[in-house]
């Protein structure tokens, strides 16, 4: 052990007099070389004795034959170190002086003479000469360019080599990274390409079906104009509105992801299992007429907009100046459903019903009695307008006065019939009713057209806002030339003729005794989930909050999920809630794609909603907002902003601003249990992030005096 530290320490000094030498010595020539050497054998020397030195030494006599290539070996390395450290070898250039003098002194060998015994303690000492020292090879610079060649070709062939395998495993597969993430498209592809097990492109009782001309209102629709058009196949970019024609269209018996309904939560369900799944193939099957869209714009941008080109595209300018459209994706975003077989993509089936699901089978049984057999499935069918019993009883002549506002088809309608009627009346006081009565006025300021607006509430928007900002709204929508009518409902409509003309128009009687002439009435009352399809289907209802009942990932079966407007789902603080929000609609959708996809992710939602009194006044809702709940109000010009008063009476208002003209910009907290569930930024919609931040927060804010400091009023 002390043997092996004492030669480990004299090589260490050995190679710290190396370095030390050569970096002295300016020229790096071979005398520094030599000069190393001998201060590396003083140290060996002084160290090991003269018995070890007497093994390593490299003399001109060895008393061993063998361990001449040793030597050889010790001379080769010793010469190639001298090559890299000279500059001058190739002229034998040798410098003279001190450093010559130290080269003698230090650079003497130890030599063992011929006879000898091999551990003999017989050991002379002479000088070295320079024949005995190391003979450079290669100059200096040349050996270190050569190195570095061969360094950098080496390198770059590791990296060529390395790319190339890369590119060829990605492009080959030969790894199948596909078939550790599932559900991918691998799995069915035995199923979409194998005739035996699928019965070829079409089953024979679909193809025998389609031959029969029966008209079926199936079209589909193109961004660019806005309008519906044949899905046939001969001509599926047709940009001209045409009515529905006899056509062959088929569905495929069997897709991965099959999505009901054609609206956002699809959309965005869509959209996610994309990107959770490049190769998935997905069919949308709905009753409308046009591509997924967003609805809230066809009550507010899209119908006060005055650019009649941009409103027959479905497009409309933003309040950035930009223009942007209803639709979701472009047309080219999506492929037919006749080439779903063969691609991989988004297809849309417009005018089908599905009429319910065999969840064992794993079927959807369409309204011809068709089916198509699906690995995921999704329920987004959104939900339906209420209507008037005194609606449901009129002919048919007379409901054409009458419009459900729900879809394009309505927004189109109603568009047109602005155009010439003199009076239109809006029936609802929610958020729909309230953003058609000030659209409409804006739309029909510069043509004179009346809006008459009936609710039977007291206030506009009561479900949502305090009784004084709801009392506020309805004097503001006056202000704007609407004729509001709160406390109020239609108890009877009829038809009259004015004289001497053939046009027609609508009393309605109101049951205060009013009436109202009218050109035709919008109705904005309310709606209810479509869950016709799962209450076939034998799936869970919610008795309470209407909806199919949903577990924390969206599922109401094996494989089988649903979204949107009428899905019921589990919130963990406050149990099973239904939601009617775009927003709702658009995460619940993605989250459903998510877990489709693959996925276990639970749901969790914070209530936001965008909405408005017209171009003029806009108002955002984030988390639990409701007038059943206490509310806290801070409005600009009142104290600046920064406090309220209490006011005696009913315990839901526990403050309220101390003048209703200083109502037209400020924050709404809700309270519930002495905690601020809710915030209402009335005018103020740069400050979502903020109430968001506020709700979501780990140390929250519960003193609404404090709270309203985050908020520029």
């Amino acid at each position: 052990m002390i043997f092996l530290f004492s030669t480990g320490l004299a090589l260490l000094k050995g190679c710290i007099a190396l370095c030390s030498t050569g970096v002295q010595d300016e020229k790096r020539n071979l005398l520094g070389i030599a000069l190393t050497s001998g201060s590396f054998f003083r140290h060996l020397y002084s160290t090991l004795g003269r018995k070890a030195l007497g093994m390593l030494a490299k003399g001109a006599v060895l008393n061993r034959t063998h361990e001449w290539s040793k030597k050889r070996s010790v001379l080769f390395s010793s010469r190639y170190l001298a090559s890299l450290c000279s500059v001058t070898h190739s002229k034998f250039a040798w410098t003279s002086g001190p450093s010559s003098d130290r080269l003698l002194r230090t650079s003497q060998l130890a030599y063992r003479p011929i006879g000898a015994a091999p551990y003999s303690k017989e050991v002379k000492m002479r000088m070295a000469t320079f024949d005995e020292l190391p003979i450079p090879k290669f100059n200096y610079r040349e050996c270190y360019a050569n190195e570095n060649r061969k360094f950098n070709a080496i390198l770059f062939s590791g990296v060529a080599i390395l790319g190339s395998s890369l590119l060829f495993f990605y492009y080959t597969d030969c790894f199948d990274i596909d078939a550790m993430l599932a559900p991918k498209s691998y799995r069915y592809r035995k199923v979409y390409r194998d005739p035996s097990e699928s019965g070829g492109l079409f089953s024979k009782a679909w193809f025998q079906k389609s031959t029969q001309t029966e008209k079926v209102p199936v079209t589909t629709a193109v961004l660019s104009s806005g309008a519906p058009v044949d899905q046939t196949e001969e001509s599926f970019t047709e940009k001209t509105a045409v009515h529905p024609k006899p056509v062959s269209w088929n569905l495929p018996e069997h897709v991965p992801y099959l999505l009901i309904g054609a609206g956002t939560a699809s959309a965005a369900a869509a959209k996610a299992i994309q990107e959770n799944d490049p190769d998935a193939k997905i069919l949308i099957v709905g009753d409308d007429r046009y591509y997924p869209y967003k609805r809230p714009p066809l009550s507010k941008v899209l119908l006060w907009s005055s650019d009649d080109q941009l409103k027959s595209q479905l497009r409309f300018t933003t309040a950035g100046g930009k223009v942007a459209t209803i639709f979701h994706r472009p047309e080219t975003g999506y492929c037919r459903t006749v080439d779903l077989e063969q691609k991989t993509g988004i297809a849309v089936a417009f005018g089908r019903r599905i009429l319910k699901l065999d969840v064992d089978a794993h079927e959807a049984i369409l309204d011809d009695n068709s089916r198509i057999k699906y690995n995921k499935c999704l329920i987004a069918t959104g939900a339906k307008p209420r209507i008037m019993p005194q609606i449901r009883n009129m002919e048919d002549d007379a409901q054409k006065y009458f419009t459900v506002f729900r879809d394009v088809a309505d927004f189109l309608r109603l568009a047109e019939v602005s155009r010439h009627a003199k009076c239109i009346t809006v029936v609802g006081g929610g958020l729909l009713g309230t953003e058609l009565a000030c659209a409409l006025q804006a739309h029909c300021a510069s043509n004179e057209t009346k809006v008459v607006h009936v609710f039977p509430q007291a206030g506009c928007l009561s479900r949502l806002l305090p009784s004084y900002l709801s009392d506020w709204s309805v004097e503001h929508m006056r202000k704007l030339g609407i004729d509001v009518r709160p406390n109020t409902t239609v108890a009877n409509a009829e038809e009259y003729s004015i004289e001497e003309t053939s046009i027609t128009r609508l009393v309605l009687s109101l049951d205060n005794g009013d009436k109202v002439k009218t050109d035709h009435v919008v109705m904005a009352i309310g709606v209810e989930p479509n869950v016709e399809i799962a209450k076939d289907s034998g799936l869970p209802l919610d008795e309470t909050n209407g909806g199919i009942i949903c577990d924390v990932e969206l599922s109401c079966a094996p494989d089988v999920y649903a979204a949107g407007d009428c899905c019921s789902y589990y919130d963990f603080k406050q149990g099973h809630k239904r939601v009617e929000h775009h927003s709702h609609a658009e995460r619940s959708g993605a989250l459903a794609g998510n877990n489709m996809s693959g996925a276990r992710k639970a749901y969790s939602y914070l209530r936001q909603f965008r909405s408005g009194l017209g171009p003029s006044l806009t108002f955002v809702s984030v988390g639990e907002v409701d007038s059943a709940l206490p509310t806290v109000g801070y409005f600009k010009g009142y104290k600046g902003g920064r406090e309220g008063i209490s006011v005696p009476g009913g315990p839901n208002q526990l403050f309220k601003p101390g003048s209703p003209a200083d109502l037209s910009k400020g924050v709404v907290f809700y309270l519930r249990d002495q905690h601020i569930v809710g915030v209402l930024l009335w005018n103020l919609p740069q400050s979502v992030p903020t109430a968001r931040s506020l709700l979501t927060s780990e140390k929250r804010l519960n003193e609404p005096n404090e709270a309203v400091k985050l908020f520029e009023l």
